[in-house]
């Protein structure tokens, strides 16, 4: 009669061996929704650091640029984020300002504040269009309003 239960063992010797193997494709780094969603944020985080880095670059690269939607010269292979923009503004005192921003992505501000050392020239447009938030210390600041809601914002003021 034990021969009987030999199949029904099998079978969950197998079942086991299934489970446990979909237990671990979940746990490796980046897997599941919570996996994917950190992936997300990291590359999000990593290509607005890269487009604003690209907008301070090619102002620095022109003297005298302004203008309301300038090209960022990209390193080969970085894609700039979607919906993102580099303005570049003449200041008052001979210098000028560019903004560079990107669409925010749940949990990229965190990875942007960890890449860039806290950087206070990062900003967060959640409130109200036109006035943005510190990612660092939460202070108001007010910018474009063609900043649009939503939108993580790096600010420089460049004098070449």
């Amino acid at each position: 009669m034990g021969y009987a239960l030999f199949p029904l063992v099998i079978l969950m010797v197998f079942a086991g061996l299934i489970a446990q193997a979909g237990e671990l494709a979940m746990s490796t780094l980046g897997a599941g929704p919570v996996g994917l969603a950190e992936t997300n944020a990291d590359v999000a985080a990593d290509r607005a650091v890269s487009y604003a880095d690209a907008c301070v670059r090619t102002a620095i690269a022109n003297p005298g640029l302004t203008g309301e939607s300038i090209v960022a010269q990209l390193p080969l292979g970085v894609i700039a984020p979607h919906g993102a923009a580099c303005k570049i503004d003449a200041a008052p005192d001979g210098g000028r300002v560019v903004y560079a921003w990107a669409p925010v992505v749940p949990g990229a501000i965190e990875k942007i504040r960890a890449v860039t050392d806290a950087g206070e020239t990062w900003f967060v447009i959640s409130t109200a269009p036109g006035v943005a938030s510190g990612i660092v210390g939460g202070a108001t600041h007010t910018v474009p309003a063609a900043v649009p809601f939503r939108s993580v914002l790096y600010q420089a003021e460049v004098r070449p």
